[in-house]
């Protein structure tokens, strides 16, 4: 590629590679869920600076048993006696590489703007959320602008959204894996699902054990009442004009009924 990469056409190539549509199909998920595990996977593999990673670690980090196989089985790994040979389209990683050179020049600038003498270090690591990249890709400086200008600002906010909806899709997954198990569903992550999370989250609650706790008590005074049993879905229990009076009632409920079990001692 040249020096003058246009990322919108590098994010496009990345979401058309034909290797993750096969994963789609192999893990009976859409595109977009295919594509998320891969990005999970390039995360990791980028923090730990390349290299090869265990299958159980692939399955881990992505929470989803079988990826791992399954990423060998449509091409994008290789199985080697020293674990897994990651692969992914380049293109993906040079857009991943292009956002972490903006986020770092954003801090750096709005530190030398505000003069943070005593945390001046610049983080080194990938946003949350974007595929990993190759370390040895670089994108030319000429990419990412000055630190101290209105764009980086921009760049800034950019990112903070970006880590709080990463901190969403997180906490989205863990808690639907949770209550696949625990209620038996077979639920699956959506936008306007992380979407409410996220609300929640910005209220200043948790997924453990605030989401895990209103669940287990709107479980145990809906799940026997068929008027109400159909309201026992993710949507309906994580509706965040609800969930602050929900968590009151889960409160007490835990305890002065259930001994104190999900919220412990005060």
């Amino acid at each position: 590629m040249s020096k003058s990469v246009d990322w919108f056409k590098v994010r496009k190539a990345a979401l058309t590679d034909w290797r993750i549509a096969l994963l789609a199909e192999e893990l009976g998920g859409s595109f977009g869920d295919a594509f998320h595990l891969c990005s999970t996977v390039w995360c990791r593999l980028y923090e730990r600076g390349g290299g090869f990673m265990p299958a159980t670690e692939v399955d881990g980090v992505a929470r989803r048993k079988g990826l791992a196989e399954a990423m060998v089985k449509v091409g994008l790994a290789d199985a080697t006696p020293d674990g897994l040979r990651i692969h992914g389209d380049e293109l993906a990683m040079q857009w991943a590489q292009f956002r972490i050179s903006q986020k770092q020049k954003s801090i750096a600038g709005n530190e030398a703007r505000w003069g943070n003498a005593d945390d001046n270090k610049v983080p080194v690591g990938i946003p949350p959320g974007v595929p990993g990249a190759s370390p040895g890709i670089l994108i030319s400086s000429s990419l990412s602008g000055s630190g101290s200008s209105p764009e980086s600002g921009r760049a800034a906010a950019q990112a903070r959204q970006a880590e709080k909806r990463e901190q969403a899709r997180v906490a989205t997954e863990a808690w639907l894996e949770w209550f696949n198990r625990s209620f038996a569903r077979s639920f699956r992550v959506t936008q306007a699902l992380t979407k409410q999370v996220g609300a929640i989250l910005a209220q200043g609650h948790t997924e453990k054990p605030d989401m895990r706790g209103v669940a287990l008590y709107l479980g145990m005074r809906w799940e026997d009442k068929p008027e109400m049993a159909a309201f026992l879905v993710p949507p309906s229990i994580l509706r965040p004009s609800k969930f602050e009076e929900r968590l009151e009632l889960a409160r007490e409920w835990d305890r002065t009924i259930n001994g104190r079990k999900i919220w412990g001692s005060p």
